[in-house]
């Protein structure tokens, strides 16, 4: 047992030094190599100067027009502020599209208060003897304020979604008033 582990020691020691070889033989080599380049370059290298140190050392001071000058490159944002920005335009186009509906909403209520709030309408029933009946309990008016209660939900449900996938993208919250603000949607109405 004694010699296997003697002479696995004795093949780990070889494998090293001859590794080690290796690589030294590689370093002379890069080493020569290098000498060579420098013996080649005929330019001389800059030498630098205290002076030149402390006249770079000394920038000019920073004017106004200095500052307002254009970045070469504007700073990269972050992840997380492009999923903020594409948060926000998803919000905003959210929001278009439910401005359009409240309008819609807005055309049907004027509607139904034209033809059915506060109106009668005479009815023929037996004979020639009319009878006076309420527009609101006519099946149009009926149906044009179930419409009207429906785009009101979907306006609601929609605004409550939008809201939730601002937040998720954490869109600031002035940023979600703003856009609300611009298209007439910042009304308690549309929230739960």
């Amino acid at each position: 047992m004694n010699a296997r582990l003697s002479a696995a020691v004795v093949a780990v020691v070889l494998a090293t030094t001859s590794r080690l070889t290796a690589q030294q033989l590689s370093l002379a080599n890069l080493a020569a190599k290098e000498a060579e380049r420098r013996q080649a370059v005929t330019q001389p290298s800059k030498t630098y100067t205290n002076a030149d140190v402390k006249a770079e050392s000394n920038p000019a001071p920073v004017t106004a027009s200095r500052a307002a000058l254009p970045l070469s490159h504007p700073p990269l944002k972050s992840d997380h502020d492009l999923i903020r920005e594409r948060g926000a335009d998803e919000f905003e186009r959210a929001v278009i599209a439910m401005a359009q509906q409240a309008d819609d909403l807005e055309t049907e209520r004027r509607r139904y208060s034209t033809a059915c709030k506060d109106h009668s309408s005479p009815r023929f029933v037996f004979g020639s003897r009319w009878i006076w009946i309420d527009n609101e309990s006519l099946p149009e008016c009926l149906l044009l304020r179930s419409d009207i209660v429906s785009l009101a939900k979907g306006i609601r449900t929609g605004m409550e979604q939008a809201l939730e996938d601002a937040r998720r993208a954490d869109v600031y919250p002035g940023t979600v008033r703003d856009v609300r603000r611009k298209y007439a949607l910042d009304g308690s109405d549309w929230e739960r």
